[in-house]
């Protein structure tokens, strides 16, 4: 994952913001939404003067809340956002963490819609992944 985005993204940015970047996306989809502040915290105290900006998603970000801000989804929270943008990057490493009840088929119908907007026609499928 590390020499991934070494390679990709960020040519220029030092190691440490690689490590650190590559540690919060393997990690952070594992956690449920309030470990991610824990740790979040035991990073920052692992590597205290270091500052890692997150990986920008603007196109994504405001798609994703011109979608839902549509009359059907009366409450748009930060964390339905974040969850999209997580769920964006996961599907381009093609791995997924998923929540019970953590309104997963709102957020990949969104992301859909999102990337068929981006000119990405994107189709979504369910299956029973037990049969």
């Amino acid at each position: 994952m590390t020499g991934y985005l070494k390679r990709t993204s960020m040519k220029e940015d030092p190691e440490e913001i690689v490590l650190l970047r590559a540690f919060r996306h393997m990690n952070i989809p594992k956690f449920i939404y309030d470990d991610v502040n824990l740790f979040l915290t035991l990073l920052n105290d692992l590597f205290p003067n270091i500052h890692c900006p997150e990986i920008s998603y603007k196109n994504v970000n405001l798609i994703i809340k011109e979608i839902l801000i549509k009359p059907q989804y009366i409450l748009v929270s930060e964390q339905l956002i974040q969850q999209g943008k997580r769920i964006y990057y996961d599907y381009q490493k093609k791995r997924f963490y998923f929540d019970f009840s953590g309104g997963k088929t709102v957020v990949l119908n969104t992301l859909a819609e999102a990337q068929t907007r981006m000119g990405m026609k994107t189709n979504g499928y369910t299956f029973n992944s037990k049969a």
